[in-house]
């Protein structure tokens, strides 16, 4: 049996899984509220500048495509193995991402 889920220890495994969770749950409520603090701090700028521009602009769209496009090759060829079903899977919602910001976002004005 593996070692950390061995109750046969007695006393000392459970109180260590039962302060692990105690210790889990009362963390859970700081994360979400540190994630979106550290979120809103890093891209609370670009979220501005898409609400007053109504949308991306080209430069925007092109960057943030050609940015995906830079990690999805990365991705495909270099950290996923050869045979792996990740190597299709991957290129195809990179695919879809590409196809969404191009079209489903909206153009915004040049300021």
């Amino acid at each position: 049996m593996c070692g950390a889920w061995n109750f046969r220890r007695g006393g000392a495994g459970i109180a260590h899984h039962t302060l692990f969770v105690i210790g889990l749950v009362a963390l859970l409520p700081f994360l979400a509220t540190i994630a979106g603090v550290l979120l809103n701090s890093w891209l609370g700028v670009y979220i501005r500048s898409y609400h007053r521009r109504g949308g991306m602009t080209f430069a925007q769209k092109a960057g943030a495509v050609g940015i995906m496009a830079a990690m999805v090759l990365l991705s495909t060829f270099v950290f996923i193995p050869a045979g792996s079903v990740a190597r299709i899977i991957v290129p195809i919602a990179g695919a879809v991402g590409v196809l969404t910001i191009i079209f489903a976002v909206p153009n915004g004005k040049d300021e």
